[in-house]
């Protein structure tokens, strides 16, 4: 009798087990959650709470939860889970660990990384009583906690771990994925100047390692070069990171061919350290190299050729080279005239008027201006803010160059624009009051220019109460009338 009903319990058993799998490899887990809790009952019944039964049943019924999206039964079952399997396994097994990454990954869903960390010192530190430092458990958990602290920005407290990481670099050098992500973290941490001797040590062993486990022509480790060339161009090391660039340009010439984006970018980036350099013949060799290709690839009047032209204008613009950087955006302008879409050759304007705008070169903005303004008419965008400050601008350009009728036969644009614009308790609002008050000055028009100073004052009184000094400017030009 015995026996028979200890079968007639195994069989029970195995049942369950084998329809909790069937609902949960289906992806049915509403069917699959009430399985799961009968198998929990059954195991903690028949095997107890310290037994390994118990352990997977409670996992299942964790990931059961998990996938119906109830974090906090997940996380509730995943914590008994996790306190059952320290019983019945050595803390640095796989499932042990593989219960701290589902708590860790919960807790990070939900943002609580306060409670990741927790979690994982406090398996770090059980680990550290057995010690197994050295174990595939410790070094994942100490990249968990790692980013958990780089999340919460406690910076030190992550590169301490992420190095921790490193230290095993020798112990997992197969598990390449979680060094490079180590790398990569401890890169973007030593990524400024102020740790220029410890960034440079990290990106040159990443590219090591790439190296090592990848090959020299991988492209694992043309990315590493990537890396390390941007740190030296961030530091101002630009002679190594020329030197480094070459040969990821070299190898993605050849790998992707030159109208690839990743050539494309490291070729960009070449010229641009060239610039940096004061090679500007050389960089502008390069460009005109790169566009001639696309020209002959893409054709002229094509929207890729347009844009490669417009980035090379960014490009000298970077690199503080101005003339060069308006001549390419002048051509860029070209272009998108020639393509017909107004929304590109306003964006195209917007630049070369923010280049103008810079070096105070008031009578070249304003040919730019009056298209921008009448290309936004055209296309009926009359209460675009882009619309109103483009007015604002060229009516104080007007003003500026000596074009006082210009300017105030501009202002009722200017006027009706800014109204529908700009709510009428905004700096905005008030700056078009002011500029308008100018514009009426500069025509001998004090009357008129009376009336928008008073608007100005009155918004201003409200609006900068916390701004005094600014009011008190604003004052002082109204007195000055």
């Amino acid at each position: 009798m015995l026996l028979g009903a200890s079968r007639a319990k195994a069989q029970t058993w195995e049942q369950l087990n084998d329809s909790f799998y069937y609902y949960y490899q289906r992806d049915d887990y509403k069917q699959a959650l009430p399985v799961a809790h009968k198998i929990v009952e059954m195991a903690r019944n028949d095997f107890g709470e310290a037994d390994q039964e118990y352990a997977t049943a409670l996992n299942n019924l964790a990931f059961t939860y998990y996938k119906c999206g109830n974090l906090a039964a997940a996380e509730d079952n995943f914590l008994e889970c996790f306190t059952v399997k320290l019983k019945v396994y050595e803390s640095e097994d796989e499932r042990c660990l593989s219960t701290v990454q589902m708590l860790s990954d919960i807790y990070k869903e939900q943002q609580n990384y306060k409670e990741a960390e927790k979690l994982l010192t406090g398996y770090l530190q059980v680990l550290s009583k057995k010690n197994k430092q050295q174990s595939k458990a410790y070094v994942y958990s100490l990249y968990m906690r790692g980013d958990s602290y780089r999340v919460m920005q406690q910076n030190e407290r992550a590169i301490t771990d992420f190095l921790g990481v490193l230290s095993n670099e020798n112990a997992f050098i197969t598990d390449t994925a979680l060094l490079y992500g180590a790398y990569e973290a401890l890169a973007d941490l030593y990524g400024d100047v102020s740790d220029k001797l410890k960034g440079e040590k990290i990106f040159l062993r990443h590219a090591a390692l790439c190296k090592t486990v990848d090959g020299e022509q991988s492209e694992n480790y043309v990315l590493a070069l990537f890396r390390l060339a941007g740190f030296y161009g961030r530091t101002r090391q630009y002679l190594s990171s020329q030197q480094t660039l070459d040969k990821v340009v070299d190898w993605y010439g050849k790998n992707k061919g030159t109208e690839s984006e990743e050539y494309l970018s490291a070729y960009n980036n070449s010229m641009l350290l060239l610039c940096k350099l004061g090679n500007y013949a050389a960089a502008d060799s390069m460009m005109d190299a790169q566009l001639l290709r696309l020209k002959k690839k893409l054709g002229e009047t094509s929207s890729a050729f347009e844009n490669a032209v417009y980035k090379a204008g960014i490009i000298f613009m970077q690199a503080n080279n101005y003339l060069k950087s308006e001549e390419y955006f002048k051509k860029s302008i070209s272009l998108s005239r020639q393509l017909n879409k107004p929304a590109l050759l306003i964006s195209r304007l917007n630049v070369l008027d923010s280049l103008y705008d810079e070096k105070n070169r008031t009578e070249d903005r304003i040919p730019v201006l009056e298209e921008m303004v009448a290309l936004h008419e055209r296309q009926n965008l009359l209460t675009d803010s882009v619309y109103a400050a483009k007015l604002l601008f060229l009516g104080n350009s007007y003003r500026r160059s000596g074009y006082s009728q210009r300017a105030v036969e501009l202002v009722p644009k200017i006027d009706s624009a800014s109204r529908m614009a700009y709510p009428d308790k905004t700096n905005s609002y008030i700056d078009s009051r002011t500029i308008i008050a100018n514009i009426y000055v500069s025509a001998g028009m004090l009357d008129k220019a009376d009336n928008y100073y008073q608007q100005s004052l009155r918004l201003a009184s409200v609006v900068w109460k916390d701004k005094k000094e600014r009011y008190a400017g604003l004052l002082k030009v109204v007195g000055q009338m």
